[in-house]
């Protein structure tokens, strides 16, 4: 109850944040849509992913800095080489085979590709991935409850 009551809560506050964007893209007419349906496929999944990674990070920490080491040395740099200001076609040649090893990689292409139709990598591989990891966190936040690893500490 507690795992799918967070993760509901996570998936629901990403859901209503993006139709709320996509709102006010629409208000403006800059909003172009290639594929609603993968579009809600993408915001869930990476939303449950990235939820799922909350409740791991949150149970593991023992005080604020901890928290915020996810941020710092995961996200942030992931975030960057995956594709977000730029396509990794603009990386260089050494960077650009980490980049297609970035889950966050596939993350954006996936949204990038049900927005405008641009896609750099392979939307099925990153649909199984996504929905792959959920999975594995998925189980290993359930035995992490099971267990009551960092609850009762």
């Amino acid at each position: 109850e507690m795992i799918i009551g967070s993760l509901a809560v996570v998936v629901f506050r990403s859901v209503v944040t993006a139709l709320g964007i996509l709102l006010i893209g629409a208000a403006f007419g800059v909003v172009t849509m290639h594929a609603l349906g993968e579009f809600l496929f993408w915001v869930v999944g990476v939303s449950a992913i990235f939820g799922l990674i909350g409740i791991i990070v949150g149970l593991w920490s023992k005080n604020f800095e901890q928290l915020t080491m996810l941020n710092v040395f995961f996200i942030t740099p992931l975030s960057f080489v995956g594709g977000v200001f730029n396509t990794v076609s603009m990386l260089p040649p050494w960077l650009r085979w980490l980049a297609y090893g970035n889950p966050f990689f596939y993350f954006i292409n996936g949204l990038r590709h049900s927005m405008i139709g641009f896609s750099e990598g392979s939307e099925a591989f990153g649909a199984v991935f996504t929905v792959a990891l959920c999975a594995i966190l998925g189980a290993w936040v359930w035995r992490l409850f099971s267990i009551g690893w960092g609850l009762r500490e």
